[in-house]
C-alpha cells in the first residue's frame, strides 16, 4: 500500500490532507481578502462581498462532503447547499450589474464649463472645458481642463480643479498661465436659480468669480 506521506522539517504529514487543507484555503481567502480590503462600502459593494463569500462557504462545505471529511447528514442538506451556491451566484451577478449600470454613485463626476469672471466685465476672463472625477480616498471632486491654444500674453493656459465639494459648496481653483506661474482661486460657491450649476457667492479682493456649469 502506497504511503502518501511527505516529511517536512523532521514531521509528517499526509498528502491528500494536506492538498485539500490547501485547496480550502485558497477558496476561502480571495473572499476574506475581498470582505476587509472594503472601505465605506456601497449597498452594492456589499451585496457582492455576502455573496462571494456564502459562495465560498458552500464550495468548502461541498468538497468537506466529496472527501468525506464531513459528510452530510441528510440528501436534502446537499441540495440545500447547491440552492445557496446558485442564490450566491445570483447576487453576486445583481451586485455587479447593479454597480455598472444604475445610477452614477458620484453625480458630480463628468464634463463641466468653468468661467472666471472679473469685475463687471461681460466676456469671461477664461473659460474652459473641465472634466471632474471624485477621488475616494480624498472624498473630494477634482479635475483638470482642456489647453487653450494659441493663447495671448495674460490669458490662462489651462486649469487646475484642486477640490471641489458640492455638498459644502467649496472650490479650489489653479489657474495655470504660459509662464509657468499657478494663481490660486477659493471661493464659497451658490447653486444657480435657473442653471444646472454653481457660482461663486461673492467675487474676491481681485475682482473674480466663478461659474461652473453642467455641460449636457
Amino acid at each position: 500500500m502506497n504511503d502518501w506521506s511527505i516529511e517536512i522539517a523532521g514531521k509528517k504529514y499526509n498528502i491528500p490532507s494536506l492538498a485539500i487543507a490547501l485547496m480550502l484555503t485558497a477558496i476561502l481567502a480571495p473572499a476574506v481578502k475581498y470582505a476587509l480590503t472594503l472601505n465605506e462600502p456601497t449597498p452594492d459593494e456589499l451585496l457582492v462581498a455576502i455573496s462571494i463569500s456564502l459562495f465560498a462557504s458552500v464550495l468548502f462545505l461541498w468538497i468537506l462532503d466529496a472527501v468525506s471529511l464531513l459528510p452530510f447528514r441528510e440528501k436534502w442538506i446537499s441540495k440545500s447547499v447547491y440552492g445557496a451556491a446558485i442564490v450566491s451566484i445570483l447576487g453576486t451577478s445583481v451586485g455587479v450589474y447593479s454597480n455598472n449600470f444604475g445610477s452614477a454613485s458620484y453625480p458630480y463626476e463628468g464634463e463641466w464649463m468653468l468661467s472666471i469672471t472679473k469685475d463687471d466685465i461681460t466676456e469671461p476672463f477664461s473659460e474652459h472645458s473641465i472634466i471632474i472625477t471624485y477621488s475616494k480616498e480624498a472624498k473630494i471632486y477634482w479635475g483638470y481642463s482642456n489647453i487653450k491654444l494659441p493663447i495671448k500674453d495674460g490669458e490662462v493656459l489651462w486649469i487646475e480643479v484642486f477640490k471641489f465639494i458640492p455638498n459644502s459648496k467649496e472650490i479650489d481653483v489653479r489657474l495655470r498661465y504660459p509662464d509657468s506661474s499657478i494663481q490660486r482661486i477659493s471661493h464659497k460657491l451658490k447653486t444657480f436659480s435657473n442653471k444646472n450649476g454653481f457660482i461663486s457667492y461673492e467675487k474676491d479682493k481681485n475682482g473674480l468669480a466663478i461659474e461652473l456649469i453642467r455641460r449636457r
